[in-house]
Formats: C-alpha cells, structure tokens, sequence
C-alpha cells in the first residue's frame, strides 16, 4: 500500500520506516506465501508502471537505475543473514510478547510465527 511507511532523511541517505508487517509474507489481498516468495523484484505486490507507485516507476524507468537496484538486491542477498536479523528481533521482542495483556496472539502462536518467518 501506498501509505504503509514514511521516508526518513538524514545527512542526505533516505531510510524507509515501513508499518503494517502484520498482513505481510502472503496474507495480503489472499495471497499465500508460495506465491508471495516468488514474486518479482520489479513489481512487488502492487507496482504497475501506470504511475501510481512513483519510486518504483522511477527505478524501472531507466536501464541504468533498474540494474542499480538489481546490484542492490543481489549485494542484499549475498550479505545479509535474515535469521540472524530474525533472531536479533525476537530476542528483543519477545520480553514484551510475554508481558503483553492486550496481544493478539498466544505466545506459543508468537513462537510458531517466529519459525514460519525463518522457513518463509
């Protein structure tokens, strides 16, 4: 969705501070996550090229940038450990999981979610 994050800029490099993860991975629009981990880079979930993603349009509208991002993604792939970012995550989260009386989930579902991210 459009309006699922914010764009943050400092010293010039932009961060995107995305929300709304929970209907994430597959869930969204009735997806599943068989189709959703196979996606195309190009056109995640929503991008059409008719304008109404303008970052994205912009990236695929040049050969040059299309391939940039294409560096980008693959040099991501290659250097990062997704479990261990995982891992980090949940050691921080999962204090409050415990402790949260108004949580939408049991612990136990928190913990199943957790190993269904790492396969995903």
């Amino acid at each position: 969705m459009v309006h699922n994050y914010y764009l943050y800029e400092k010293d010039g490099l932009l961060s995107i501070l995305p929300w709304d993860y929970n209907l994430a991975f597959g869930t969204f629009q009735g997806n599943d996550a068989s189709r959703a981990v196979n996606d195309s880079i190009d056109t995640p979930l929503s991008v059409s090229g008719n304008g109404d993603r303008p970052m994205a349009d912009w990236i695929t509208s040049s050969q040059e940038y299309t391939a940039l991002y294409h560096q980008y993604f693959s040099d991501f792939l290659n250097t990062v450990d997704p479990a261990a970012l995982i891992d980090e995550a949940y050691a921080l989260i999962v204090p409050w999981v415990e402790r949260d009386p108004t949580k939408f989930c049991t612990v136990e579902e928190f913990e199943t979610g957790v190993q269904a991210l790492k396969l995903f």
